[in-house]
């Protein structure tokens, strides 16, 4: 399993108002998902020109979640890792059409949301 980018995730239901500070720190929107988990969720991944990446999904949650978001090349050998490891599904896999992502964490409360993306 190879581990293809890491970045922080933010999971709140004040999303523009979250997305609009860091446009207003240099960055921009390079990638939008609308419809994840019964269209109740929408994914937005944002990028500065020095290649720092942060991910902020809407949802509806009680209160913002801060999370790391792992993306991987193979998703069962990652989740079985994270399993052995201790952390617990948060939600059920969800598989988006162009991805399969959990949101995994561990027994003290650490969140990694795991992605494979299969096709882009």
């Amino acid at each position: 399993m190879k581990i293809t980018n890491f970045s922080t995730l933010v999971v709140t239901e004040n999303v523009d108002n979250l997305v609009d500070v860091f446009k207003e720190f240099g960055f921009s929107q390079t990638h939008k998902k609308d419809g994840i988990d019964d269209g109740r969720v929408t994914s937005n991944i944002l990028e500065d020109e020095d290649g720092h990446m942060i991910s902020i999904a809407s949802a509806p949650v009680p209160n913002d979640i801060t999370a790391l978001r792992m993306n991987v090349d193979n998703f069962d050998e990652a989740y079985d890792i994270l399993k052995n490891k201790g952390f617990n599904q948060a939600s059920e896999p969800e598989d988006t059409g162009t991805s399969k992502t959990v949101l995994m964490v561990s027994k003290k409360g650490f969140s990694i949301n795991l992605v494979h993306h299969y096709n882009k």
